[in-house]
């Protein structure tokens, strides 16, 4: 046969187990609000690094003409600074 199982005991362990848990979640430090949003228009600070490969073109359009063509694949990473 299967032993028996006080569930008296076993709910009361589990009290036990819960109480710490529930007051460390109820008295526990608020985490800070997150900063303000910038009103529009106002400056941001920020920093960034960029890493890229591709190809250049230059096209000659005319006496003292010209333009370059870029195609470039990479990534952009940029950071907010406090």
């Amino acid at each position: 046969m299967f032993p028996r199982v006080d569930s008296v005991g076993l709910l009361g362990r589990l009290r036990v187990a819960l109480v710490p848990l529930l007051f460390a979640a109820a008295y526990s430090q608020p985490k800070a609000p997150p900063p303000a949003t910038p009103s529009l228009g106002e400056w941001r600070m920020f920093e960034g690094t960029w890493s890229a490969s591709g190809t250049r073109q230059a096209l000659n359009l005319g006496t003292n003409q010209r333009t370059t063509i870029f195609d470039l694949i990479g990534s952009l990473l940029l950071v907010e600074r406090p």
